[in-house]
């Protein structure tokens, strides 16, 4: 039974209505612990034209109250089982009305209350995405961006809770590859790299990203899983023998390398 709140109180029926409007998407399951966090940090911030939306995927924990508290910060908000965090994101996608996309999902949070304010400054009439800083995790390190170069096929290098993306970006693309549970993000900034869309670099900390997600786990099954699909992502997007050819030589050998680094690490722990 899907519960459906479709409100748009924010947005005024008038012509350009939706200029510089940013749609916030926060997908979200059985996240009653970590979701009134990232909430609160959305309604919370200074830049006034923000469309909030979040995508429940059946949530059975109290979620649901927790999002009812806040409805009336919320323009679109449903709950109902889905394949994943990329049907999620999609169905968000899908209702979104602002030029400006933001994927915030529940377990991260905007860095501070002008965050969205500050970014969204450097993001100039060319640019398709902009890669903004992040914190990360309980040590509260600060990663920045690495951008668009040829290492771009090979290691992801951007972290989707530092992404603003236009909505045009998903017009020349496409929806987020729902085969995927994990590299979904980066499939669609692989294909952005290789369609020669424009990616902006600000300085600015736009969100914290938590530790305790699914592609945070360094487990050895998960960091499995996750080799896994990066591999599917750049098969899926070799575009010539000549990189094909050196993915059949990188992915055993990193690998490889990842394996004899988690085990140094495991040694070093038990001493």
């Amino acid at each position: 039974m899907a519960y459906l709140l479709d409100s748009k109180k924010n947005i005024p029926n008038f012509p350009n209505c939706n200029k510089n409007l940013v749609s916030i998407i926060t997908v979200v399951l059985n996240g009653e612990l970590s979701l009134e966090k990232t909430i609160k940090s959305v309604i919370n911030q200074t830049y006034s034209k923000i469309e909030y939306i979040i995508i429940d995927g059946g949530s059975t924990d109290g979620t649901l109250n927790i999002i009812r508290q806040y409805q009336k910060n919320i323009e679109y908000f449903i709950s109902e089982s889905d394949s994943g965090i990329a049907e999620a994101m999609n169905k968000g996608i899908r209702r979104a009305n602002g030029d400006y996309l933001i994927f915030l999902n529940a377990d991260d949070c905007f860095y501070s209350n002008n965050s969205l304010e500050q970014c969204i400054k450097y993001f100039k009439p060319k640019i398709d995405i902009l890669a903004c800083d992040i914190i990360f995790g309980k040590e509260h390190s600060r990663r920045s961006p690495r951008g668009f170069s040829f290492w771009f096929n090979f290691k992801f290098g951007l972290y989707h809770q530092g992404i603003i993306c236009h909505k045009r970006v998903f017009t020349q693309l496409g929806m987020f590859d729902e085969n995927f549970m994990i590299g979904m993000d980066y499939d669609l900034l692989l294909r952005a790299y290789r369609k020669k869309l424009r990616l902006g670099i600000c300085p600015e900390i736009l969100s914290y990203m938590s530790d305790t997600g699914i592609s945070s786990k360094t487990d050895w099954p998960s960091l499995q899983n996750r080799f896994k699909e990066e591999e599917l992502v750049h098969l899926k997007n070799s575009c010539n023998w000549g990189l094909s050819l050196l993915y059949t030589i990188y992915h055993p050998s990193y690998i490889l390398y990842r394996q004899l680094k988690f085990l140094a690490g495991r040694f070093v722990q038990s001493r």
